[in-house]
């Protein structure tokens, strides 16, 4: 069974951070629809820049948690 634990954990954090990468990718999806929504004057640039900041800080906060995962992952792994 303890053998069974790292592995376990292993795909675990695995599961994450595909977990994650798709959240990043639905962002930045949404980032080109927001980019084309603003092309279209269908939303004032006081909005863009607002919804935009917040997407990006959503974004960043993934990179950041996919890359502390990534790293313990390392260490389980090493």
């Amino acid at each position: 069974m303890q053998k069974a634990e790292p592995i376990l954990e292993e795909n675990n954090i695995q599961e994450e951070l595909e977990k994650l990468s798709i959240q990043e990718n639905d962002l930045k999806e949404k980032l080109k629809k927001l980019l084309d929504l603003k092309l279209d004057n269908l939303i004032t640039e006081e909005a863009f820049k607002e919804k935009n900041n917040e997407i990006e800080r959503k974004i960043k906060n993934i990179a950041k948690t996919r890359e502390s995962k990534a790293q313990g992952l390392q260490k389980k792994i090493i």
